[in-house]
């Protein structure tokens, strides 16, 4: 119950004061997880978005995009 109440809390917080901790870029957009593999040349070897809460990726799709 502690838990719950506390993220609650932090909710509350984060929406009344969107204004200030918000990113300054409205092009900006907020994601909960992600994983973004970039080359030595800067291209993006591998990307992933998640799709809801607890997602991870396939670590043997990321492994087999390096090889």
């Amino acid at each position: 119950m502690e838990l719950a109440t506390m993220r609650l809390q932090n909710l509350i917080m984060q929406i009344t004061k969107y204004g200030e901790l918000g990113p300054k870029d409205p092009r900006c957009i907020t994601q909960l997880g992600g994983l973004c593999v970039v080359g030595a040349g800067g291209e993006p070897v591998y990307s992933w978005v998640d799709r809801g809460i607890c997602d991870l990726p396939d670590f043997e799709d990321v492994f087999g995009a390096l090889e």
